[in-house]
């Protein structure tokens, strides 16, 4: 019997194949999921145990599509995954000739790719997925993608696909494929442990931090703890009082301006280079200063999105953030700190490299937004200090902003480009895709297959064989010896092969067949940033909605869509703002930026559409919005 479905596996594999190798539209296949999808099968505990693909191999690269910024392309040396995937897939990646947007914007970088119709095979964290659509460059997944991934489309909810990030706001269609279903429905799944799953998706907080560093921070508050006597405190109790996370008296925006200001005070020094208290531009856009920091210290904490657009809650309405006086306010105080040096000028026109090396530099001593310190290169430069967390005691402002979870998820899709992948490969990408969704994938990307030996398993249990892989995977310890094998920690930002690798498409990375769930951790020093979190004491009351992220209703109403497409105008108004040289500038340049938004269509009669539809997405959770 064992050997009648060894033939039978072979002759089906041979017939896709021959599929895939032949020319032309892609024909009617009747696949059995249990000879073509082996990783289907409940009782496989590992991908060692799957057959090798016998068909063509296909080259694929991508384009991670979001955002101004370069991707780095760092080497796994000793890397189990890619090899594997191959073996199973017949896919093969060349991570050397991904792209990103290389310091342009999406559309600057979608208009040279549509001029030159040199596009990669895929792409992923898509901004705008309805241009790719209009320009009709990507392939209509909507029939395919339950034929050649029936698994996949069995692990998902059917909401997923009702996201705009798959079906570019056209019902029913499949554009993207939907890369998870977002951290806020983890707690939901019976299967998972609440108080296990906190080392990816620590509970939200009404209050949020900045980073700083220790040394800085002990000469201003001399009671306030390092990042070691912190972790010695975890070590000890494993948990952190009121007193503890709140060690840093800032209990106000008016507060937190006045460290950056005695930050400059101090007048120090990094290798010769002035150490300013933060930055204004992080490389990228806007949004990491004007949604990552400025909620923060406005008590706007989830009002998402307030850079753009929000529920105004004493309205009841969707506005606009950059025409309110809170958001003129906000520019106001941090041009002004541009204008005293007290923000680094130079951070407005700095490229992404450039800002980096200069925070792994210790230039800036605080950090926000997603931007995180590196320990190894702060420790490989022998620096005598850490960033340690630091949180802001400022009360969230629930009469006018409402906290939103986004009942859509945080998901973004990949697509696949016609002139770059012909359609009779289709099948075999999708059944990739399909592979990395399987429980197999998912833990093929964390602990490697089997057969490369990196860990031990007795009754089910796993355990890394290397000690150091351990301390990469498991606690998150930034190391070479645990990247070289281009395993994935659930914290690094790049992976070192590609990061569409490792997407394992349930709460991306982040899911219950991860090391660092699986293991019965004994307390370590690398959780203490896990557990130090206000969110424990004080978490956030958040209500789930269809979010008013303008982005999202530019694929479903033209009017905003007009209005969105300006986003590059917009950002650039937005920095000529915060670069003002005098009160006169300023007001010039605002007033600008109020022309720009009335030439795009910012206007009432676009927020009346965005309103309407708002109320009809939403009609479930209305009540608690409001």
């Amino acid at each position: 019997m064992k050997t009648k479905k060894i033939i039978s596996l072979i002759m089906a594999l041979s017939m896709a194949a021959a599929l895939v190798c032949s020319c032309g539209k892609v024909e009617e296949a009747d696949y059995s999921v249990e000879e073509e999808y082996p990783w289907a099968d409940p009782s496989l505990s590992d991908t060692s145990d799957i057959p090798d693909w016998k068909g063509s191999k296909i080259t694929v690269n991508y384009w991670q599509a979001h955002g101004t910024g370069q991707v780095a392309h760092p080497k796994a040396d000793n890397d189990v995954l890619t090899p594997e995937v191959e073996r199973v897939t017949g896919i093969v990646f060349d991570s050397d000739s991904n792209i990103d947007n290389a310091g342009q914007t999406f559309d600057t970088k979608l208009g040279m790719l549509l001029a030159s119709k040199d596009f990669p095979s895929l792409a992923t964290n898509i901004p705008n997925l309805g241009k790719l659509v209009e320009a009709d460059v990507i392939y209509d997944l909507t029939e395919l993608l339950p034929k050649y991934a029936p698994n996949l489309m069995k692990k998902y909810p059917e909401w997923v696909f009702e996201s705009t990030r798959v079906n570019a706001g056209q019902k029913g269609k499949i554009y993207a494929v939907p890369t998870g279903v977002g951290d806020s429905f983890i707690a939901e799944d019976e299967k998972v442990d609440s108080k296990k799953i906190s080392c990816f998706v620590s509970p939200t907080s009404e209050y949020n931090y900045v980073w700083v560093r220790d040394d800085i921070l002990r000469k201003l508050y001399p009671s306030a703890h390092t990042r070691d006597e912190l972790e010695n405190i975890y070590l000890e109790r494993g948990e952190f009082t009121d007193e503890e996370i709140f060690d840093v008296p800032i209990n106000s925006k008016e507060d937190f301006i006045k460290m950056l200001k005695d930050i400059k005070a101090l007048n120090i020094t990094e290798n010769g280079k002035p150490v300013y208290a933060t930055y204004a531009n992080n490389g990228s856009d806007n949004w990491s200063l004007m949604q990552g920091l400025w909620e923060k210290l406005e008590g706007r904490m989830g009002a998402f999105n307030h850079m753009f657009t929000y529920w105004d809650r004493k309205a009841d309405e969707v506005r606009f953030a950059l025409d309110q006086d809170f958001f003129k306010a906000d520019l106001q105080e941090w041009n002004q700190l541009v204008r005293d040096d007290v923000v680094s000028k130079e951070s407005l026109i700095d490229q992404q490299d450039v800002f980096k090396q200069k925070m792994n530099n210790g230039q800036y001593a605080v950090l926000y937004g997603m931007e995180t310190p590196d320990e190894v290169a702060l420790k490989e430069a022998g620096k005598d200090y850490r960033y340690r967390k630091v949180y802001l005691h400022i009360e969230p402002d629930y009469e006018r902003f409402t906290p939103l979870a986004d009942a859509q998820c945080g998901m973004q899709g990949i697509v696949i480009f016609k002139n770059a992948v012909k359609e009779n490969q289709l099948p075999q990408i999708l059944r990739w895709i399909d592979y990395m969704v399987s429980d197999v994938g998912e833990k093929m990307f964390s602990w490697g297959p089997r057969s490369a030996g990196l860990f031990e398993e007795k009754d089910g249990v796993r355990r890394f064989v290397d000690k150091d892989v351990e301390r990469y995977v498991v606690y998150g310890e930034d190391n070479s010896v645990g990247q070289s094998y281009n395993l994935f920690n659930g914290t690094a930002g790049e992976a070192p092969n590609g990061n569409i690798m490792l997407m394992t498409y349930k709460w991306g990375n982040q899911g219950i067949f991860h090391p660092a769930y699986m293991y019965e951790k004994e307390r370590d020093k690398a959780d203490t940033n896990l557990y130090y979190n206000a969110g424990f004491l004080h978490p956030l009351k958040v209500v789930k909605s269809n979010i008013p992220a303008i982005w999202t209703y530019a694929e479903k109403l033209d009017s905003v869509k007009k209005a969105w497409d300006a986003r590059p105008s917009i950002e650039n108004a937005l920095l000529k703002i915060l670069a003002s040289s005098d009160d006169a500038d300023f007001d010039s340049n605002y007033n600008d930026l109020l022309s720009i938004m009335k030439q795009y269509g910012w206007d009432e009669a676009c927020l009346k559409e965005l309103n309407e539809r708002f109320l009809e997405d939403n009609k479930e959770y209305m009540n608690d919005i409001k």
